[in-house]
């Protein structure tokens, strides 16, 4: 997870229960990764481990518990993962992993510009969700003005200024 709920409320102040932020931050997670082509594993923590009975063996000694880790080079366990227990250089995570003997686990660093900037992005759409698409609205004669998220001044679905902080993360795609 890009960061802990108590981490997004120390930045966003209490904006809404728990499970929305949650399901918020992980999409916006997403977003930055896709948007980014960027995977933000460490180059010096990763592992190839194996996989049995759901378990992650041989863990590198610098991954803690509620890291994110990236598997990747698996046939069914590539993906994203927060890590929920460690004991003996076997870790547990918060999603199901099948059997596998080469895996190859990396640890997830985001820094702190991303993880401020995803904060403000889930906090611009816990505020603005009830005014989404609305771009001016005039009472007296009652005028609105409707907006797409999809014209000039938006970037997946928010400002194009607010995604700015994203630009220094930016890979080129080929």
């Amino acid at each position: 997870m890009l960061m802990t709920i108590e981490e997004l409320k120390a930045i966003t102040g209490e904006i809404a229960d728990d499970s929305d932020l949650s399901r918020r931050l992980e999409a916006v997670e997403f977003l930055i990764r896709g948007y980014t082509h960027n995977t933000f594993r460490s180059r010096y923590i990763r592992a190839e481990c194996r996989i049995m009975g759901g378990i992650i063996w041989d863990i590198p000694p610098q991954i803690a518990e509620g890291d994110t880790i990236q598997i990747s080079g698996s046939r069914f366990n590539n993906g994203i993962y927060t890590v929920t227990n460690i004991t003996d250089g076997r870790a547990a995570v918060d999603g199901s992993l099948y059997d596998s003997m080469k895996d190859i686990v990396s640890l997830v660093i985001y820094p702190n510009d991303v993880k401020t900037g995803a904060a403000m992005l889930v906090k611009y759409g816990v505020e603005s969700e009830e005014h989404m698409g609305i771009r001016s609205e005039t009472i007296s004669r009652h005028s609105v003005t409707y907006s797409s998220s999809s014209d000039e001044e938006h970037i997946m679905g928010y400002p194009k200024d607010m995604m700015q902080f994203l630009r220094p993360y930016i890979k080129a795609r080929f």
